[in-house]
């Protein structure tokens, strides 16, 4: 009902999306590590009462997707490109010691609405880059910065990665906030730079790139007391996980009240599949962060109000590749100055123009070494396509999945066994019809057929990789240096090695890779 509204609301306003929206700030929210069953809108055990505020008057995206861990989601989100053709195929980068990053010739989302005249702000996680100065926040679009920027994950107290601690603002060292909570410390971060912005006519571009719920398991006690009469069957993890979910959703509550939401475009989403191993869940889907599967990434996508996109894009398939293309275009700014964007604009209400394909991946750096069945080393004879190679592609409703990624996840005790669980699959190549099967329970070609609908199917995406990854970017995972071979540590903090740091102090940046240390 509520997106049959927001049609008719579009047909006779006799405006276009970008007029309406061109001024407004927008907000977007990147969750970590928050599973499809960790939120209140899909299980009653969970208490988001201000997320699922927003949820209740928002365009939901039912076709939402991401990459399957931090680095490339964060990296396809700020750039509108493609992971295969970022060189970020591989995991996730390493912090401070591994020379690389997105690739420095690229244009981050900050950078577009510099340029556009907005004030940019981010809290939270970068974790795609930090080896060199220029590579960090306040070097790529960003006018204030509060959080960590070569650490994957954190001490939410102390603001410690192992030895050192890792916590900047505006690209300077700070312990101020030392002992406190840090998901308070970012929502503290953007309402003080949203009270004292540069202009009130001025538009303002708020990244909160949340910590919660990553690794470590760590919360206020009064949080956990919220779940002491739920039972979760003894997983003390999935308690803890959730009270972190729901301090997460009471900080999202003093954000929301300190900004004018009338004048606000606030998109919410995760950045991958949860892990079962620290206490998520993805139910009812297959799989988990790191993985293919839709476990892996799909996750949550919301974008308030409801009417600020065409009610298309809540049905068909969007990547969060696609937000660039899509909030430049909402707000009329210039897509110039970049390298082009993979992401799809979804302003237009065009149908003929809705998401098909998305390549989420080939990482020839996974792969395992032996075929498990003689089929599978006959389809890559055939096609180019090594099945050995961990990948995935969307094109409509039909999704292939590369690689020996026979993976089953822990499901919540409350649930009963799903049909996946129990399937036992050797070929290295799945198809699945979404619509028809949107679990994956019945793989189209567990059969490893030679010829029929479902085997021109599978060939014409794999022909789809083939020319993608003709046309990709060379992997970039450099060795991490040691941390004696490299200056980065600081009075006790993590610090970038090399480049020119806020004070206008330089080192040269000296390592084996010429696109991480070019020659002067």
């Amino acid at each position: 009902m509520l997106r049959l509204v927001v049609s008719l609301l579009l047909a006779f306003s006799g405006r276009t999306l970008s007029d309406e929206n061109q001024n407004k700030d927008i907000l977007f929210i990147l969750v970590d590590d928050v599973g499809y069953y960790d939120v209140s809108w899909h299980s009653d055990d969970v208490s988001t009462p201000n997320l699922q505020s927003l949820y209740d008057e928002s365009l939901v995206l039912d076709s939402y997707y991401v990459q399957p861990q931090c680095t490339p989601t964060r990296s396809t989100f700020l750039t509108g490109r493609a992971i295969t053709n970022l060189g970020l195929q591989y995991g996730v980068i390493t912090g401070y010691q591994q020379p690389n990053s997105i690739p420095l010739d690229e244009k981050l989302i900050g950078e577009y609405f510099q340029d556009c005249g907005w004030e940019t702000v981010m809290a939270g996680k970068w974790h795609v880059g930090a080896y060199r100065w220029e590579a960090t926040p306040t070097y790529r679009g960003f006018d204030h910065y509060t959080g960590f920027m070569g650490a994957g994950n954190l001490d939410y107290y102390t603001k410690a990665y192992i030895a050192n601690l890792d916590w900047y603002v505006d690209g300077y060292a700070s312990n101020d906030t030392y002992g406190e909570y840090s998901a308070d410390n970012y929502v503290d971060a953007l309402i003080n730079n949203y009270e004292n912005r540069e202009s009130d006519d001025k538009p303002m571009f708020m990244y909160y790139a949340a910590q919660s719920v990553h690794s470590p398991l760590e919360v206020d006690e009064e949080w956990l007391d919220l779940y002491e009469d739920v039972d979760f069957d003894g997983d003390d993890d999935r308690k803890t996980m959730l009270a972190m979910v729901s301090q997460f959703d009471d900080g999202i509550g003093r954000l929301l009240d300190a900004i004018d939401l009338n004048n606000t475009i606030v998109i919410f989403s995760g950045d991958n599949g949860g892990g079962s191993n620290m206490g998520s869940s993805n139910y009812p889907y297959r799989g988990q962060k790191s993985g293919h599967f839709e476990g892996g990434i799909k996750t949550h996508g919301f974008i308030y109000p409801a009417d600020a996109l065409p009610v298309e894009a809540g049905t068909t398939n969007f990547h969060i590749m696609d937000w660039i293309p899509t909030l430049l275009n909402m707000h009329g700014c210039s897509i110039s100055g970049g390298n082009g964007f993979d992401g799809h604009d979804h302003t237009t209400d065009d149908t003929i123009t809705s998401r098909s394909d998305i390549m989420i991946n080939y990482n020839e750096n996974e792969a395992v070494e032996n075929f498990t069945t003689t089929w599978d080393e006959e389809i890559f004879n055939l096609t180019g396509v090594d099945p050995r190679v961990e990948g995935a592609l969307f094109s409509g409703e039909y999704k292939i999945i590369l690689g020996d990624v026979n993976e089953q996840v822990m499901l919540p005790s409350e649930k009963p066994d799903l049909e996946w669980s129990r399937v036992v699959d050797n070929t290295m190549i799945k198809l699945y019809n979404l619509v028809d099967d949107p679990t994956e329970t019945n793989n189209l070609v567990i059969d490893m057929p030679s010829e029929g609908d479902d085997y021109d199917q599978m060939i014409s995406m794999l022909e789809k990789i083939a020319d993608w990854h003709a046309n990709s970017s060379e992997p970039r995972y450099p060795d991490a240096y040691a941390v004696s071979e490299v200056d980065v540590r600081l009075d006790g903090f993590w610090k970038p090695w090399c480049g020119c740091d806020p004070s206008g102090h330089c080192i040269e940046c000296v390592c084996d890779y010429e696109w991480a240390c070019p020659a002067n």
